[in-house]
């Protein structure tokens, strides 16, 4: 570490006989502010221009290992060649007095991030979007000089104080970084080889991890997992061993962050977990493109903003938690809520004129909101279903019923289906600055068969069954037959126009009583009841 703050004590005590010397007659030691996994951090001063200068020495135990040697100096080659203003800047290199390794660096004033997270957890959106764009800056620019850091994570990124105007990023500890270029890497003396893993486990891209060849995608990935971190106030992956946490890395996909801290901007959200993406070429191509990707906030009103409005939406990733099965999920950028420059909607609106609906759908009344931020090759995707719940896809990526996603700009084949309608096929062009509404209307499958209706009474006892409209149960097959033929068939099949005769009921018989008094004769006997 490099800073002033929190200097550590048991190291001074171990190294107060350097207290006072002057390296190469130049740089006076005044005392310890730190100690790294290779070096301690001393204090010192130019002794003729009187500037304050940090010196990272070498430890003793390194001093006869020509590979950590190479390795310590490698920092100063590799900061002194990006050049830009959220690198550490390395002013020289020498060796003292005992025969150890040094590198003369600038005195920073502030704190390093993770003590920063320790102290505070969950960073607000706002800071930590700020922090990462210069993280981003400052490892694009090494990236750009053909260096991998390899080693990204909040010990090796420093905040500086500047009062009120908020943080500023400096970028340390490039003593593992890797030069891309062949000739620049036999220049710096290659330390690692495939299969040997350098770095922290915690922020490690999963090929890093399984010791494979790396790229500038492993310090994106890295970026991801700190701003996840920020966000979240926990890594995305834990593990109490070595083995556990890589199995995790490999393996498992994080918890949307949207679950974990609910209310961060859909497209913050996205952007992060596109970058953890397993797969190297899933991830944005630069850091430049992950820090486009970010929302473009430029206060706390407007976050806080951002977050209200995407409280009740969740961001949609490809390879979502929901499919834990598949390895190397495919994330997709994701709604934003916030104003933006061109926007797209597919209205897909779908009807079968054969058939018709007793019921009656209303589209939903959805709350006035801001358009999202897009960028200039990207535009705004709307889609509702109507009845809603239906399952979307565009370009075979799961799209949320209800939701806005912000797409590349062009033509995109969008699908939805949803049981008991018909499923639908469309073709939508995004185009910059074009805005429509989104409904997605589906059909409901008009169920028919040769079955008769049920019954609703018993039938007549007597007299032949009216008819019912019905094809006969045998008879040739429609399939095949002509126009003509089908529309004779059809007229066949209804019923007549003219309901049938039925015949008049037969008259009331009249009902007549009995006599009153029996009738009684010579030849009747009374009834003795």
């Amino acid at each position: 570490m490099v800073y002033i703050q929190d200097a550590v004590h048991g190291t001074a005590a171990a190294e107060d006989s350097l207290i006072g010397q002057a390296f190469d007659n130049k740089y006076r030691i005044v005392r310890v502010i730190g100690q790294g996994g290779m070096g301690v951090v001393y204090e010192a001063e130019h002794t003729t221009l009187g500037k304050r200068v940090a010196i990272k020495l070498m430890l003793e135990k390194y001093m006869g290992d020509s590979e950590a040697v190479a390795r310590f100096t490698r920092e100063a080659l590799a900061a002194s060649r990006i050049g830009n203003p959220h690198i550490i800047d390395v002013m020289d290199i020498g060796t003292a007095p005992d025969g150890r390794s040094y590198v003369v660096m600038e005195l920073l004033a502030g704190s390093p991030l993770s003590k920063v997270i320790e102290d505070h957890g969950q960073m607000p959106p706002q800071r930590a979007i700020n922090i990462l764009r210069q993280v981003l800056k400052g490892i694009g620019a090494a990236h750009a000089k053909g260096i991998v850091h390899r080693d990204l994570k909040p010990d090796n990124i420093f905040l500086l104080d500047h009062g009120d105007s908020g943080d500023f990023v400096k970028l340390l500890d490039f003593g593992i970084s890797k030069m891309i270029d062949p000739d620049l890497q036999v220049a710096a003396t290659k330390l690692t080889t495939t299969g040997v893993v350098m770095g922290t486990p915690l922020y490690m891209a999963p090929e890093q991890a399984m010791g494979a060849e790396i790229d500038h995608l492993a310090d994106l990935y890295a970026c991801g997992v700190i701003m996840y971190e920020l966000l979240a106030g926990k890594p995305p992956f834990d593990g109490a061993t070595y083995a556990v946490l890589v199995a995790k890395l490999l393996t498992s996909e994080p918890q949307l962050l949207s679950e974990v801290r609910p209310g961060l901007s859909p497209k913050l959200v996205a952007a992060v977990h596109r970058v953890l993406e397993k797969d190297p070429q899933a991830r944005f191509p630069s850091a430049e493109a992950f820090s486009q990707a970010l929302p473009q906030l430029t206060s706390a009103s407007a976050m806080e903003l951002a977050s209200t409005q995407a409280s009740g939406k969740r961001a949609v990733v490809r390879g979502s938690t929901h499919s834990r099965g598949k390895r190397w999920p495919v994330l997709a950028a994701s709604i934003a809520m916030l104003a933006g420059v061109g926007t797209a909607t597919a209205i897909i609106i779908a009807s079968n004129k054969s058939s018709t609906s007793t019921s009656t759908t209303t589209d939903r009344v959805e709350p006035a909101k801001m358009d999202p931020p897009v960028t200039p090759s990207s535009g705004l995707l709307t889609i509702h279903s109507i009845p809603p719940g239906a399952v979307i896809t565009v370009d075979g990526k799961p799209f949320a019923d209800g939701s806005t996603m912000a797409v590349e700009l062009g033509k995109h084949k969008i699908h939805a289906e949803l049981i008991g309608y018909h499923p639908m096929d469309w073709e939508e062009e995004v185009v910059q600055g074009v805005k429509s509404s989104v409904p997605l209307r589906l059909s409901p499958i008009n169920v028919t068969s040769n079955t008769p209706p049920p019954k609703t009474g018993p039938a007549p006892k007597t007299g032949p069954a009216p008819k019912t409209g019905l094809a006969p149960k045998t008879g040739p097959k429609t399939k095949g037959l002509t126009p003509a033929e089908m529309e004779a068939l059809t007229k066949a099949a209804l019923p007549s126009e003219d309901p049938p005769k039925v015949p008049p009921p037969p008259p009331p018989i009249k009902r007549q009583d009995p006599p009153k008094t029996p009738v009684t004769g010579p030849d009747t006997k009374p009834n003795p009841y």
